[in-house]
């Protein structure tokens, strides 16, 4: 066992623990309700880690590793995913209203009653790489049962051709389906 420490953004402290590993130092931090309010997750490997209904408002997630994560009723409003792998994460119920997951692998993710805007996929998404990311990913509700996905994508797919931003096509699509 080890001294394992969380940092904020700005290099501060904001939770520490004796711990095998960081991973288990950030379910504990969990498990104790800590506020983990722009925490710097950066690079980290968080595979399988389970932040069920942590605080993570504007946590920076950039380049880690969260395959496999349960992070279901997680609050990631402001987040940062850039680049970061979450293949077969669950997000049932999560916050990621104004997260950015740019660049993210979204393989196999489990969406369900998430609440996120359209520019979620925004930016340095090209059209073509979004329309990718939609058709890899599982959008399923809280019965298992796999909802939108392929006419989802393929509505998706229809507005893009017409539409000249990724942005203005998602929210036309999400408001057609809501």
């Amino acid at each position: 066992m080890a001294l394992q420490e969380i940092m904020n953004r700005r290099g501060n402290v904001i939770f520490s623990v004796e711990a095998e590993s960081f991973k288990e130092a950030v379910e504990i931090a969990v498990s104790q309700k800590v506020d983990l309010t722009g925490a710097d997750f950066s690079g980290a490997n968080l595979c399988g880690v389970k932040l069920i209904g942590a605080n993570l408002r504007g946590a920076d997630f950039s380049g880690a590793n969260l395959c496999a994560a349960n992070l279901c009723g997680a609050d990631f409003c402001g987040a940062k995913f850039c680049g970061a792998n979450l293949i077969g994460v669950k997000l049932i119920g999560a916050n990621l209203f104004k997260a950015k997951l740019w660049r993210a692998n979204l393989s196999e993710v489990f969406l369900s009653g998430c609440e996120f805007d359209a520019g979620i996929f925004d930016a340095s998404f090209s059209t073509s790489l979004s329309l990718e990311v939609f058709s890899r990913m599982t959008i399923r509700d809280l019965n298992d049962r796999t909802i939108l996905a392929e006419s989802f994508t393929k509505a998706l797919r229809e507005i893009v051709n017409s539409s000249e931003s990724f942005t203005k096509a998602f929210r036309e699509v999400v408001g057609s389906v809501a």
